[in-house]
């Protein structure tokens, strides 16, 4: 019988070489750097002049109240850092934070900023390792008492208190009558209106007033820019008479 693979070799199968030839078992392997799998085997560093640096930028145009504030943080993060980032350090400095200020406004402020650091230090390295740190940086969520608060926190008693001071002041001749009238003005306008006094009345000026008694309707437009929440608002001005008189 003609056989076609002995006639034509290319079409016959190719041998299969033994698996030890293929793949030798002695071979050099070059050992695998050590690649930690956890935070918490991660410990990476720092300086303390990038540290500075930031903290430069960071107070450039603030107030001083903030700039303290921003000191503080700086501080407590060398201190607790000591330039070497790791889970055992991060977490001293929230445990510092939460032991040394009481109020919650504080531990924002502190570790906030400790969380744009770890930001900055991922963008300025390129090394996304140091932001991922700010794990350890969350506080945990305060159950806030709830307190029972009245309808009215001002009655209308005390608004007659204040009222009742403010002419007292004046016969014991602590207050001339004209600024007795201003002091009563500017109660019964707060009473009346329920705007707040630094934030809204102290912004509005006489001519407003002036032009809210030659209107048919006495009313003082109150702008946004004026207002704390940033509402526009009509509000009709009481009389500045005494109405105890």
């Amino acid at each position: 019988m003609y056989n076609e693979r002995r006639s034509f070799p290319s079409l016959r199968r190719p041998r299969l070489e033994p698996r030890s030839t293929r793949y030798p078992k002695h071979q050099a392997h070059s050992p695998a750097p050590y690649t930690p799998y956890a935070l918490s085997d991660l410990v990476l560093s720092f300086t303390l002049d990038e540290l500075t640096s930031y903290t430069e930028r960071r107070k450039y145009g603030l107030s001083k109240y903030s700039v303290d504030w921003i000191d503080r943080a700086q501080k407590a993060i060398w201190d607790c850092t000591n330039g070497s980032i790791s889970q055992k350090s991060i977490d001293k400095l929230r445990l510092f934070v939460l032991n040394k200020y009481r109020s919650g406004d504080s531990h924002i402020k502190v570790l906030s900023f400790a969380k744009a650091f770890l930001k900055f230090l991922t963008k300025a390295r390129l090394d996304t390792r140091y932001y991922a740190f700010e794990v350890f940086l969350e506080r945990g969520r305060a159950v806030k008492p709830r307190n029972n608060v009245t309808n009215r926190i001002l009655t209308k008693t005390d608004i007659e208190n204040v009222l009742a001071h403010i002419a007292n002041a004046e016969k014991e001749g602590l207050l001339s009558h004209q600024r007795r009238q201003h002091y009563t003005a500017f109660v019964l306008l707060g009473a009346y209106t329920r705007q707040r006094s630094l934030a809204t009345i102290s912004k509005l000026t006489v001519g407003r007033f002036r032009e809210a008694l030659r209107s048919d309707k006495p009313c003082i437009e109150v702008k946004s820019s004026q207002d704390k929440i940033k509402m526009p608002a009509l509000r009709a001005p009481p009389s500045t008479s005494d109405p105890r008189d």
